[in-house]
């Protein structure tokens, strides 16, 4: 498994987006006034040459708000590997 980064997940035009930063910065600072629906760090592992396995967890104290860590993952995979649908 590699360092956490952290991540939010904002409202943008109706839309949860991810974003993705280091985990020296904080949370409320990369809000930019958006609304956060969920927000934490995030851990990568690959679990095969093609697979890799998502873990959100934790929270924002700052912003007052939780990881929900099956559905961040699932958007964080999504954004990433451009998925549309869920298996």
């Amino acid at each position: 498994m590699t360092d956490p980064a952290k991540y939010i997940v904002v409202m943008d035009n109706s839309v949860e987006t991810v974003i993705i930063f280091p985990c020296w910065l904080l949370h409320a600072n990369m809000a930019g006034g958006k609304k956060v629906v969920s927000a934490g760090k995030v851990e990568f592992s690959a679990i095969a040459s093609d697979k890799i396995k998502i873990y959100c967890y934790g929270e924002s104290v700052g912003l007052n708000v939780k990881a929900r860590p099956e559905e961040d993952a699932y958007l964080i995979e999504k954004s990433i590997l451009r998925i549309e649908s869920r298996p």
